[in-house]
């Protein structure tokens, strides 16, 4: 499978937190910026990688512009899943945005195909799988909440590589080859 060849993958000096999401005031992207922009005051490095786009964009890169933080926040646009996958790949950490009433976020998914844990904000609708499972960390939609978790997350690149094999597994265990594999073994037993 794609995610199991790594040739493709680049090493990078920092951390990179993917933030695969649409641009919009719904999913609490300035809430991440301002975080971000805490997190780097306290003189941590990360690269910053926003997938996606929205009505957000401009007054976002105004925000990034207004207080120097080009060196570490990118805004890529829409991305191909083929491009996105890649992107996953090269990941440390994946960051979804968006809080309340948005459901199982797909995201998480792909995310954990690829290896990779996620920090998700508490009453996403997936907070407490993410925490059920092991396989990534929860904030509360504060800026103070989301750097404590950024600081936690990204300081222990071994426990993050567990994390991710941990949600790699279970993919692989809920998947739908395993799945048809199952029902198939059922079927021949009868």
């Amino acid at each position: 499978s794609f995610y199991k060849n790594r040739a493709h993958v680049r090493k990078r000096r920092n951390p990179m937190v993917l933030i695969p999401s649409k641009l919009h005031v719904a999913k609490n992207v300035l809430l991440i910026l301002r975080s971000i922009k805490k997190y780097v005051d306290q003189g941590k490095r990360a690269e910053f990688l926003f997938v996606g786009e929205g009505e957000m964009l401009s007054k976002m890169r105004d925000y990034v512009e207004e207080n120097d933080l080009k060196n570490c926040i990118k805004f890529l646009g829409f991305m191909s899943k083929q491009k996105l996958k890649k992107m996953y790949e090269e990941a440390s950490l994946v960051l979804l945005p968006g809080s309340y009433g948005e459901g199982f976020n797909i995201v998480v998914l792909e995310a954990l195909c690829a290896g990779k844990p996620s920090i998700v904000l508490k009453g996403s609708g997936v907070d407490e799988w993410i925490l059920k499972h092991r396989v990534g960390f929860v904030a509360s939609p504060t800026e103070k909440s989301i750097v404590q978790t950024l600081i936690l997350a990204l300081s222990d690149p071994e426990a993050l590589r567990q994390m991710g094999l941990r949600g790699r597994e279970l993919m692989e265990k809920h998947s739908l080859e395993s799945y048809a594999s199952d029902v198939l073994q059922v079927i021949t037993r009868v």
